[in-house]
């Protein structure tokens, strides 16, 4: 818990984003939290399934300027019903609003 791994995205013009990301649910993830530039955003999301499926979680708008952002996902915990703390993502998608 408490271990995390930081994106830095360059985000080409300053404005409002809807951000997405995807991830592999699987009996071994956990559960995180994502935060853009120190600031938390969106629910945690568990990671936790016990077949193997994708998920697309949408985490909601935030205002971001031009150049380097940072998108930071924290390990908050796991599922009861999973053997790990492992996360995941396939892709991550930022839409202008």
């Amino acid at each position: 818990m408490g271990d995390n791994v930081a994106i830095t995205l360059n985000v080409p013009t300053a404005g409002t984003y809807d951000v997405k990301y995807a991830v592999k649910l699987f009996n071994t993830r956990g559960i995180n939290q994502l935060a853009v530039n120190g600031t938390n955003l969106g629910p945690t999301e568990d990671e936790y399934s016990a077949t193997e499926t994708w998920q697309e979680f949408d985490m909601g708008t935030v205002a971001l300027g031009a150049g380097n952002q940072v998108f930071k996902f924290t390990v908050t915990g796991k599922n009861a019903l999973s053997t790990g703390f492992t996360l995941y993502w396939d892709y991550m998608k930022l839409t202008p609003k």
